[in-house]
Order: C-alpha cells, then sequence, then structure tokens
C-alpha cells in the first residue's frame, strides 16, 4: 500500500491550475497605462475593424433591407387577417406574451439591436435576452419607418451623388450650375453648359489661329447643344470650304429654328455661298427671300440677278416677272432682265433710254444706267445719270459716275472726281473699299496711287482701316500689276492681323499669273472680311481673266453686276 503525500494546507497550486485566473493576469497589462494613450486608443478602435465584423455588418444590412419591405408585408398581411393566424415575427414555439418572446425574425441576425430599426417592439429584458415587448395580438407593421429609412437613404444617396457629379463638371471646367446637377427636370442644362465649355474652347483656338481645332471644339459644341445659333453659325462658316453640304445643312437649321436671327443668318449664307461660286444655290436662297421679305426685296432681287446672269437660267426670272405678290419694280426689272438677254442690244437701249416715270424705284433708274455703261452707251449711261442722280443714293450715284467716267476714258475728270471723294472728309473704309472695287473692274494705275496714299494720310489711321480695306487695296494693286503697293498692303495686313492671314501669298500669285492660277472661287473662301462690291469685283475680274489664257491675250471685258449696296 503506497504512501498517500500530504499536501500542506498552505501550500498553493501553481497559476496554470487556475485558468480563469491566469486569463484575468494576462488581461491586467504591466502596461495598462500605455493604453491610455491616444496611440493605444486608435489601436483598439482600428482592432474592431475586422474582416469578420465587416461580413457581419454587410449581411445585417441586406437583413435589414429585406426585412423593410418583406417583414412589413408579412406584418400587414396578418393585420389584415385579425391576427388569426401565427405571428409572422414572434418565436411559434414561445406563449406570445410580451415579454416572454423571442423574436423569430431576428434570430439569424448579428447584432438584434440593428433589427431594431426595422421594429421598434424588438427590446433587451432585465436579464439580458432580447424580447418583444407586445403580445402577438399587438404586433403591427411600422411602414412609415420603412419610407423613412427608404427616403432618407435614397436621399443621402442622391445628394452623395449630386455633389460628386457637380465637382467633377467644375473640375473638368463645365460653367454648370448645383441646380443644374440635383434638379431633374433642368438636367438638359448640363448639355447646354458642356455645349458652352467646348464654345469657349473653339473661340480661344480661334483667336490662336488654330482652325483645326476650333473646328472639333465647335463640332462638338453644335453635337450637344444643336439648337444654339452662335456656334452652328459659325460651324457653318468655318465648313463652307471643306464640307459644303453640311454647311448647307446647319444654315437652313438656323434660319427654320431662329426666326429672329432668320434675316442675319441669310445674309451670311449668301456670303458663304458667294465666296465659293456657288450660284445655284443663290438663286434658291434670293427667291426664297424675295417672297419672305418684301421689305427687303431689292436687296435680294440683286442677288438673284447675279446668280441668274452667271448660270444663265431664267426661270426665276420668268417667275419673278409674273409674280403679283412681289413689289412692281421687282417684276419689271426681271422683265427687262429677260428683255436684255433675248432681244438684240439695239433695241433694248430703245426701251431702256426711254424718259422714266416720276416715280420710278431707284432700283430700276440704277438698271438703266449701269445697263447702258455695260452695253458700251456710257455717254447715254452719264446723260441718264446727270438727269436722275437726285433720286439715287450717294454710293450708288458715286459708284455709276466713276464706271462712266471710266468707261469713256476720260482719265483726267476721274482722278478730279476720286481726288474731291477724297478731299471731302469722307475718305473712311466704305469709300475706300468702294474706290478699291473700282479699281479691280478698271485698273488705273494714277488712280490707285491716289487711293493708296489715301490708306496713308487717312486721319482714321490702320484702326478704322481694318483686314478687309487693305484687302480691298492688295486686290486693287494685284489687278494693276502694282506689286509694291500690293506687298506694302500685305504688310498693313500683317501688322493688323498679328500674321494670321496665310493666303495672301498664294492670292499673289494668282494676279501675277493674270488669272492663270485658277478660278478665284478657289481663293474667295479664305479671305477675312472682304467687302461684298469687292467679291463682285474679282468675280468681274476673274471673268475678263479666265484661267488657262496667257496675261498679254486677255481683255478688258468684264461682267455687269448690280449695285453693290442692293440699291
Amino acid at each position: 500500500m503506497g504512501t498517500v503525500s500530504r499536501i500542506p494546507a498552505s501550500f498553493s497550486p501553481p497559476a496554470q491550475f487556475f485558468p480563469g485566473k491566469r486569463a484575468q493576469l494576462q488581461d491586467t497589462s504591466p502596461h495598462s497605462d500605455l493604453d491610455r494613450d491616444e496611440t493605444g486608443f486608435l489601436r483598439r478602435q482600428f482592432d474592431r475593424i475586422r474582416p469578420a465584423a465587416i461580413g457581419a455588418w454587410l449581411g445585417d444590412l441586406g437583413r435589414f433591407w429585406w426585412a423593410l419591405a418583406a417583414l412589413n408585408l408579412s406584418k400587414t398581411i396578418y393585420v389584415i387577417r385579425k391576427r388569426r393566424t401565427r405571428c409572422p415575427c414572434q418565436n411559434p414555439s414561445d406563449s406570445g406574451r410580451a415579454w416572454e418572446t423571442g423574436c423569430d425574425a431576428a434570430a439569424y441576425w448579428n447584432d438584434p439591436a440593428r433589427f431594431r430599426r426595422v421594429c421598434p417592439l424588438l427590446m433587451k429584458a432585465p436579464d439580458g435576452r432580447w424580447r418583444c415587448s407586445v403580445d402577438a395580438a399587438r404586433v403591427r407593421p411600422f411602414w412609415l419607418r420603412a419610407a423613412a429609412w427608404t427616403g432618407g437613404t435614397a436621399a443621402a444617396l442622391y445628394v452623395g451623388c449630386v455633389l460628386l457629379a457637380f465637382a467633377f463638371l467644375q473640375a473638368v471646367g463645365y460653367p454648370v450650375r448645383i441646380s443644374s446637377v440635383a434638379w431633374p427636370p433642368a438636367w438638359h442644362q448640363i448639355r447646354e453648359s458642356r455645349a458652352v465649355y467646348f464654345f469657349q474652347r473653339a473661340e480661344a483656338a480661334l483667336r490662336a489661329n488654330r482652325t483645326g481645332e476650333a473646328l472639333l471644339y465647335l463640332a462638338q459644341s453644335y453635337q450637344l447643344d444643336p439648337h444654339a445659333y452662335m456656334p452652328g453659325r459659325i460651324l457653318a462658316q468655318l465648313w463652307q470650304t471643306s464640307e459644303n453640304d453640311v454647311s448647307n445643312q446647319i444654315y437652313r437649321r438656323l434660319m427654320d429654328e431662329h426666326p429672329a436671327q432668320r434675316a442675319e443668318t441669310a445674309q451670311a449664307w449668301y456670303l458663304s455661298l458667294l465666296a465659293r461660286g456657288d450660284f445655284k444655290s443663290i438663286e434658291v436662297l434670293a427667291w426664297e427671300r424675295i417672297n419672305a421679305e418684301k421689305a427687303e426685296a431689292g436687296v435680294w432681287l440683286n442677288a438673284l440677278l447675279v446668280a441668274s446672269r452667271r448660270t444663265h437660267d431664267t426661270r426665276f426670272l420668268e417667275e419673278a416677272s409674273k409674280a403679283s405678290a412681289l413689289p412692281e419694280f421687282a417684276r419689271q426689272a426681271c422683265a427687262w432682265e429677260l428683255m436684255t438677254r433675248g432681244k438684240s442690244k439695239v433695241e433694248a437701249w430703245r426701251v431702256l433710254t426711254a424718259p422714266p416715270q416720276a416715280d420710278e424705284a431707284p432700283f430700276l433708274l440704277y438698271y438703266r444706267i449701269d445697263w447702258l455703261i455695260e452695253a458700251g452707251y456710257a455717254g447715254d449711261a452719264l446723260f441718264q445719270l446727270n438727269r436722275e442722280q437726285a433720286r439715287l443714293p450717294a454710293a450708288d450715284r458715286c459708284w455709276l459716275l466713276l464706271d462712266a467716267y471710266a468707261a469713256l476714258g476720260w482719265q483726267s475728270i476721274l482722278q478730279d472726281q476720286v481726288g474731291r471723294l477724297l478731299a471731302a472728309g469722307q475718305a473712311g473704309t466704305p469709300l475706300l473699299e468702294l474706290l478699291c472695287a473700282h479699281l479691280i473692274r478698271y485698273p488705273n494705275g494714277p488712280v490707285l496711287a491716289q487711293v493708296a496714299d489715301a490708306f496713308d494720310k487717312s486721319p482714321a489711321g490702320q484702326a478704322d482701316q481694318g483686314i478687309g480695306a487693305y484687302l480691298s487695296l492688295y486686290c486693287a494693286a494685284g489687278a494693276s500689276g502694282d506689286w509694291k503697293r500690293l506687298q506694302a498692303a500685305g504688310t498693313a495686313m500683317k501688322a493688323i492681323s498679328g500674321g494670321k492671314i496665310v493666303a495672301l501669298d498664294v492670292l499673289e500669285r494668282y494676279f501675277r499669273t493674270g488669272g492663270g492660277s485658277g478660278a478665284i472661287e478657289r481663293y474667295l473662301p479664305v479671305l477675312p472680311s472682304l467687302p461684298i462690291e469687292v467679291i463682285y469685283a474679282l468675280y468681274a475680274y476673274s471673268d475678263s481673266h479666265p484661267p488657262g489664257i496667257p496675261p498679254d491675250m486677255k481683255d478688258g471685258r468684264r461682267v455687269r453686276f448690280q449695285s453693290p449696296t442692293g440699291g
């Protein structure tokens, strides 16, 4: 029989025999004071963010949104059935009385306290267990709570998305307001703001003479807001050389959608068509505008006559001569135009030299005198001009008088007339441009010298005489073969524009070859700010200097054009 060792009563077992005590000792850190500092506090807070905790939170989040709909719906059905069936949320094994029944709906939640956001009837009993605080007969749905959670969350998400979207749009540079982002009916303003942004970029590119980049920005701006007027008009002007059909489509859309700017748009469209020599389209546009705007019938009748003489098409003239809705002078002018084309020159002379009626329109007076000059009856034209000059506008009277003197070869009288015009204190840009247009049609070295001196001596200086005026002088010098003054005008234009005009060299070659380098339509679209009377004169010069004919074989013939003012 073995000996049983006796253990003294005062003996204390090792610490490992008391796991609870050991845990207590382990929980008590010798550095507990250090854990109270900020570093220890932050470490304990971040220790709570564990993958398992995140997964539990996400699981309860999904159960929360499911319970908002499913649990409230089942409770609603339970109430509609007058609570005769089993309560959908209470534990069926419990009594169904308050504070004695567990919640079956919250059984699978990781944290039952989160379930109270769905149903506040779940409470913690004094013994620490979660129990339903009402009897089964008083269980009810909480749709207002569900609506509040749903609406609040949706509103918070919406506000967050609005702020993020607004911050992004502002960071890009779009001039958008936060109300346009927040209010759905105003969302179209975001597209419009983007269109404004690209239009501003296009303007900056144009100022820097980056036309290709400007075209890309303008196309994007017009695509975003096709109802914007100014981007569409500039885009149509820039596309007139490379995308003629697209340019015409944009102009047509601008005419239809912006009636307040219709007259301005039609004028810009006409200049674009005239610059590229699309006289067929000019006939259609002019006929449409004559019938739409009776007050501007003279201007558009002039455009119709110009285009008809280039296309040799009389269809619109015949319609106009019989249209009772048109003004009397428009019908008469079209009838005269058909007569001058169909009858001999002598027969037309007899009609157009007959004494005009006392109330004859200035347009018809101009037509008479202009035709007589072009047909070789400059003396008769000068007689009628002196007799009827009081009934003609000053610009038309000056234009016809210079043409008559030049056609008659009265050099001294012509120079004297130009000198008196320049000395009369009227040497502004319009007069200088008119004189340059005359010199393109009737090249004259001495008169060119007078006009060039006026450019240098004008008190207005280069600020008033812009690119269009110096470009007119450039063409007049080229038509006269005065290369020194041509280069001087080119230098002045480059100084005004900052060297942005790139077509001067090819235009100089055109004049040096006497128009042999190609038709004038090749150069007009890239010449900025060219006055319309100068464009008419350049077409006349081109007709008298056809491409492919040596300069020494070209005569001085020219094609008639109506009054530059549409008088």
